[in-house]
């Protein structure tokens, strides 16, 4: 009855070749839907090329259709489709994804719903205990920082301190001092919150499992369980889980690192991180 976002991903270093494979997987999911009674959206269906900022693809992509029924049933004779629209951002499954990964839309869609609660937390403080004021934002705030976070918190310092700063301003009234705040709630900021998932959602994960230190000699990183952190050439390097994970992990203390229960884990960490905020 009913149907979600649907997309088809294709990697490749030859634009041309590549939108070959994707107009395929569309012709095929296009014939199934017609077959199947369903009809795409084509108003709806978009294109976006994700590349580097510094790597940009050479010429323009090939024109896609999603064709009609009448045009794939008859081998595309006489078609007068209408090309599938290039974007630079598209809306899927509720998160905003730009064509270079730098999720700037995403961000400023966050804060932008996040300042149309402002009102409401300003002219409730008067009127309501902290108790009530927390559980607000519990429901309202928390579930739009935290959906997908894991994701787009990989994204710049400087967009992760955009949302921080624009969040402080939906708390009770506390002369400027949110870190307090925070902990008083025990409530994590953006970043750390972040990191909370990170750690939690690759706690003992087969796919991205750092690799302990291991040297000849040994080491005081050895003796500690540290992780081996990969060298990369650029952001692009330093913000794939490769790097912040191992990062991550070897800056908490050995003890949580160390922690195999996973509900043991989550409970410290989240200790740790409220404990340390200043």
């Amino acid at each position: 009855m009913f149907a979600d976002d649907l997309c088809t991903l294709r990697a490749g270093t030859d634009l041309a070749d590549t939108c070959c494979l994707v107009q395929r997987d569309i012709d095929a999911v296009v014939k199934w839907s017609h077959d199947n009674g369903i009809i795409l959206n084509s108003d709806k269906t978009n294109l976006l090329i994700i590349h580097s900022p510094y790597l940009r693809p050479t010429g323009s992509p090939p024109f896609m259709y999603t064709h009609s029924f009448s045009c794939l049933h008859n081998d595309f004779v006489c078609c007068n489709c209408m090309p599938i629209k290039e974007v630079n951002c598209v809306t899927y499954l509720g998160v905003k994804v730009d064509n270079i990964f730098s999720w700037s839309h995403h961000v400023d869609y966050i804060c932008n719903k996040l300042r149309l609660l402002l009102c409401k937390f300003y002219h409730l403080r008067f009127k309501v205990p902290t108790s009530t004021l927390k559980l607000l934002y519990l429901s309202l705030v928390e579930p739009i920082l935290g959906y997908a976070l894991d994701s787009y918190g990989l994204t710049f310092k400087t967009h992760i301190d955009k949302l921080e700063v624009v969040n402080n301003k939906t708390k009770a009234n506390c002369k400027g001092n949110y870190y307090k705040l925070f902990k008083i709630c025990r409530i994590l900021l953006v970043s750390l919150k972040h990191k909370y998932l990170l750690a939690i959602n690759n706690h003992d994960s087969q796919e991205n499992s750092p690799t302990l230190v291991n040297h000849s000699h040994c080491t005081r990183s050895m003796s500690a369980g540290k992780f081996e952190v990969p060298k990369v050439n650029n952001f692009f390097g330093d913000r794939t889980l490769k790097k912040r994970l191992p990062y991550l992990l070897n800056s908490l203390p050995e003890d949580i690192r160390r922690e195999q229960d996973k509900n043991v884990f989550k409970r410290n960490l989240k200790k740790y991180f409220i404990a340390n905020l200043a």
